[in-house]
């Protein structure tokens, strides 16, 4: 695909999501990030370790598995299984002349929250894109820095992950 012949977009929007500095913790934070069919795309988890340590204050490690006592959130994030449309291969084979409208689930990000060994909630969310792919869009590719980039709608999760588990008395 032609990436300058796409105009996208990614939701939940950072600014939907703020940190909440009421929810900071005294407290030690164990997890392990799962990329699809990578164990760790380096990118993802140093976003998530640099926004955890936002939230909790004391050591926040990477381990493969929960510690025997403590926090320990275990993150899945994955491709959303979606079979092109025909207008979607269509427009891909006229290389973009025919243009393509996309609005779906591109990732799912999955918080597996363990409490002392214990799963007490695994809290799951969308990571959507809505994307215009069109060769008439090339002249205006500059607008991508404008709009909410992947790494930000994964910034959201985490703090909608967070403020979830604050809410239900888990964190």
């Amino acid at each position: 695909m032609l990436l300058g012949c796409v105009i996208a977009t990614y939701r939940p929007l950072l600014n939907e999501t703020p940190f909440d500095p009421n929810v900071q913790q005294d407290r030690n934070l164990s997890y392990f990030y799962y990329a699809g069919s990578t164990i760790s795309h380096s990118y993802d988890t140093e976003l998530l370790k640099q926004v955890l340590q936002e939230y909790f204050t004391q050591n926040t490690i990477v381990a493969s598995v929960p510690p025997e006592r403590g926090l320990y959130v275990r993150v899945y994030q994955t491709r959303s299984p979606r079979s092109p449309t025909i207008f979607e291969n269509l427009s891909q084979f006229s290389l973009t002349v025919i243009p393509y409208y996309c609005d779906a689930v591109k990732y799912i990000v999955d918080y597996d929250l363990y409490i002392d060994t214990v799963l007490k909630k695994t809290y799951r969310y969308e990571i959507r894109e809505k994307s215009l792919n069109w060769i008439g869009a090339l002249p205006f590719f500059w607008v991508n820095f404008l709009t909410n980039h992947q790494s930000n709608a994964f910034t959201a999760t985490i703090h909608q992950f967070i403020r979830d588990a604050r809410n239900e008395g888990l964190l």
